[in-house]
């Protein structure tokens, strides 16, 4: 199951979704938590229970694996003696030169999708920005697009809604051309304005106080945020600090 935090959730009733609850493909209500609290065991049950169960750690970090003794070492001090361990860690948002090394004030304005507080804000800025520009497009770019184009439909018609991407289409990486145009004509007919085959060469804060993109086609462009959406890195840091095995070309 996809995570709906760039999906239903934006196409769900404003009272629904601020609890980070949505409606399902079927109409059935579902949260974008996957289980319900009650499902996972307390640890000190966990050794008692014949048939096993599932013990959810929450708000603590795990700082190193020592692979040799089979222990999990957390940041509060406490350790986990495992016969097994599965490491799916995600990864982090990548992000451009240009945006990194922009000023403050502009680094401010500028988002990062990955987390459920990330909704929570881009979706209270679509509610108040009269300007936002999504960088990226492929999957994650094009569906934020499409959203908040939505938002500007629905909720704010005075949101003007950017998308920029090297590409000649959106998921132009992804489908052959004639389905990338297709996608780009129906994000196109959901409101968004797309600026395709370009890519952002410097980034600045305008007199006005509106953050200005240059771009490489000779263009330039004022919004009020801008969301990054060019995709991820691995997050190794916990394969690092454990001496694991890290593959320097793709990171995994």
């Amino acid at each position: 199951m996809r995570p709906a935090l760039s999906k239903e959730l934006w196409f769900t009733e404003p009272d629904m979704r601020k609890d980070l609850n949505f409606k399902w493909w079927n109409n059935k209500e579902k949260s974008i938590f996957y289980e319900i609290e009650e499902f996972f065991l307390p640890v000190d049950k966990m050794v008692e229970r014949e048939t096993g169960g599932v013990s959810f750690i929450s708000n603590t970090r795990l700082t190193r694996l020592d692979p040799d003794q089979r222990i999990a070492h957390l940041e509060n001090g406490q350790s986990i003696k495992y016969d097994k361990c599965l490491l799916a860690p995600g990864g982090k948002p990548k992000t451009l030169p240009e945006l990194e090394n922009a000023p403050k004030e502009v680094r401010d304005r500028i988002l990062y999708f990955r987390t459920a507080d990330d909704f929570l804000r881009l979706e209270k800025l679509a509610g108040s920005s009269k300007s936002i520009v999504v960088i990226g497009g492929g999957f994650l770019g094009s569906e934020l697009t499409c959203a908040l184009a939505n938002c500007s439909r629905e909720e704010n018609k005075d949101l003007r809604v950017y998308q920029i991407y090297p590409e000649s289409g959106n998921l132009g990486k992804i489908l052959p051309q004639y389905l990338s145009e297709w996608v780009s004509k129906k994000i196109e007919s959901e409101g968004a304005n797309l600026i395709p085959g370009a890519e952002v060469k410097q980034v600045s804060m305008s007199s006005d106080k509106a953050v200005q993109l240059t771009l490489s086609n000779g263009k330039e462009l004022k919004v009020d945020y801008i969301v990054c959406a060019v995709g991820l890195e691995p997050d190794v840091e916990l394969a690092r600090s454990s001496g694991l095995e890290v593959d320097e070309k793709t990171g995994g």
